[in-house]
């Protein structure tokens, strides 16, 4: 299902006429990657220079998608599932490269985003905060908030397209080749998120759910305790080589939507649908 259609799901489909028992859990995350690499000045052997700046701040192109179940009390709740996540990190390059049209020397930006694709677990647990049963005569909504922790193993996905630019360095159309592409990671991988839910619900039970929730980034600057490590080669006009890791350490914030669809509620609304299909 795409994403769009999915938000649209969520958004007009839940009558969830009780709030106990067990439910399916759609939901769409979509996150703000988070890191701390540093600036780069990658200078070849031949004195071609490359300034690499990062984008720490980087928002994901596409939402994940998850599907969920779940159990809910009246005062806490606990679903797993499966979903879709992402550790990823941008950077800028700034170049000066020859124009062989206008024989002139310009200075180039390159943006750039890769990372590692994974598909996630999650086992969480929500404990309510604040929020009453009832809906007052004059209001339309009640709403409800969750502290929410949760647990996740995640698994590799297949590695993405390699990301290609040529340089041409001076007037003797001498090229520099620069590959970004994220490398080896570990097949599986853990990690713990903290955060809140608010559950709205109307008197007829349609419910909506809005959360956020983060994982902090890993202190070590080793990428070999990175989440998600990415590549940069520089292959010189000479046949020589560069290597550089530039890597993501899993920090982000998430922000999503969701819905619970309890089994009653299916069954209530089939009954009535049924019933005025009769008449």
């Amino acid at each position: 299902m795409k994403p769009l259609a999915f938000i649209i799901f969520i958004c007009t489909y839940t009558a969830s006429y009780s709030q106990k028992g067990f439910y399916l859990h759609p939901s769409i995350d979509y996150k703000l990657d988070i890191n701390s690499n540093l600036d780069y000045n990658i200078i070849t052997s031949q004195g071609y220079s490359i300034q690499v700046t990062p984008r720490n701040f980087t928002a994901q192109p596409l939402p994940f998608l998850g599907l969920q179940m779940g159990y809910r009390k009246k005062n806490w709740f606990f679903e797993t599932g499966w979903a879709q996540d992402k550790f990823a990190s941008g950077l800028t390059l700034t170049t000066t490269e020859y124009n062989t049209g206008t024989q002139q020397y310009e200075t180039k930006h390159y943006k750039k985003y890769s990372g590692t694709s994974y598909n996630k677990i999650p086992l969480r647990f929500g404990i309510r905060l604040w929020g009453s049963d009832t809906i007052a005569a004059t209001k339309k909504w009640r709403w409800q908030g969750f502290v929410v922790g949760s647990y996740e193993v995640l698994l590799k996905k297949p590695m993405e397209n390699i990301q290609h630019e040529e340089f041409i360095t001076n007037n003797k159309n001498q090229k520099v080749d620069f590959y970004y592409y994220s490398v080896d990671a570990f097949t599986i991988q853990r990690k713990k998120t903290l955060g809140f839910t608010i559950k709205g619900y109307t008197k007829n039970g349609k419910n909506i759910n809005f959360s956020v929730y983060s994982l902090l980034p890993q202190t070590s600057a080793n990428y070999r305790h990175a989440w998600s490590a990415n590549l940069m080669r520089i292959n010189n006009f000479d046949g020589t080589y560069n290597t550089f890791h530039y890597v993501s350490f899993g920090g982000g914030i998430y922000f999503g939507i969701s819905t619970d669809m309890f089994a009653k509620s299916w069954l209530k609304q089939k009954q009535e649908t049924d019933y005025y299909k009769n008449k």
